[in-house]
């Protein structure tokens, strides 16, 4: 009972459990986050490719990192469909970038929007489902794409995945 006591009061409380509890701290993080961007695109034509790969990477998966938090931190619900979403943004990019030759800025966008659409599909039936139901659906929805993935070769190149070259790409257009 004590324990029970103790993790209800940690979900419900300003630490965790209460939206816009510490709107200082929220907005000297997003302070901060505008100042790295601004330091990024500054520095960027002084860093070597490798440097920009590795800082581009941290910044995707500090993305994916942030999606966890707020799915297990703000709303206290257990997903398994994070992967899901995010490999589809990644296939939706990689696809339109290489058979379609959308431009970078444009493929970003359509990946960005194809996971958000599956997110948003997917989580307007899973969201009225109680706890264990919800982890379920969200089961099932990552390995059907994984199994979708890994059989349509010709267009995800199954077990292998897809590569492609990026082509350098300056933002500030320098």
């Amino acid at each position: 009972d004590r324990w029970r006591a103790h993790d209800t009061h940690t979900r419900k409380g300003t630490s965790i459990g209460k939206a816009g509890g510490n709107t200082e701290c929220l907005a000297f993080a997003l302070a901060l986050a505008v100042v790295g961007i601004v330091v990024l695109f500054a520095i960027q034509p002084l860093l070597p490719a490798g440097v920009m790969s590795l800082i581009m990477l941290i910044c995707i998966y500090s993305v994916y990192a942030l999606g966890y938090d707020v799915m297990f931190g703000l709303t206290a619900q257990s997903s398994l469909g994070q992967a899901a979403f995010f490999g589809l943004g990644g296939y939706s990019l990689v696809l339109t970038s290489l058979r379609l030759n959308f431009p970078l800025p444009l493929a970003i966008l359509t990946g960005l929007v194809v996971g958000l659409a599956a997110a948003f599909i997917i989580g307007a039936i899973a969201v009225r489902l109680s706890e264990a139901y919800f982890v379920i659906i969200t089961l099932l929805y990552a390995s059907v794409l994984l199994l979708l993935a890994n059989n349509l070769n010709k267009i995800t190149g199954g077990n292998d995945g897809l590569s492609f070259n990026l082509q350098p790409f300056n933002l500030l257009g320098m």
